[in-house]
């Protein structure tokens, strides 16, 4: 079961790859309060949009107390997601925010960010690399330039 946090659904839909979760891991479960944080008015209205109408491979579960998770200097729907994923042995998290991905790692789940999403998209040929990691940058998306170089040398090196 894999289990998503907001932001590389966030970002795959402002990129218009969101697909490729389906593609890659066929149902994607998240939280109530993911859905409520893609829904936020300071969210983009394309990401609102999708939010409004999930599609059928995201299924949305109550949330689960967090309250004595430990997880309280998190974001609202990291804490959710980390405890959604915890209480329900998710194989893998999704997730961006480094606090999280420690947070998640040191409660022992496996975790991959946006970045990763998209490298094991292009690894089974489901997208170009280059052409998704560019439309990714746009966005306001932050990663370290190190990672983005070595994923790119990965992927036969620079621009697409």
């Amino acid at each position: 079961m894999v289990v998503s946090n907001t932001s590389p659904l966030n970002y795959l839909v402002q990129i218009g790859a969101v697909d490729l979760l389906r593609d890659l891991h066929g149902e994607i479960h998240i939280p109530r309060m993911v859905i409520a944080e893609l829904l936020d008015p300071a969210a983009p209205q394309s990401v609102r949009e999708w939010a409004g109408n999930p599609p059928d491979w995201l299924i949305v579960h109550e949330d689960v107390a967090i309250a004595e998770s430990g997880l309280d200097h998190l974001h609202q729907g990291e804490a959710a997601a980390i405890s959604w994923a915890m209480r329900h042995a998710a194989t893998l998290l999704l997730i961006d925010d480094l606090d999280g991905r420690v947070a998640a790692r040191d409660a022992g789940l496996t975790v991959m960010g946006t970045l990763g999403v998209i490298d094991a998209a292009a690894v089974q040929g489901l997208t170009s690399f280059h052409q998704t990691l560019a439309a990714l940058l746009v966005t306001n998306f932050r990663a370290a330039p190190k990672l983005v170089e070595a994923l790119e040398q990965r992927h036969g090196g620079g621009s697409p």
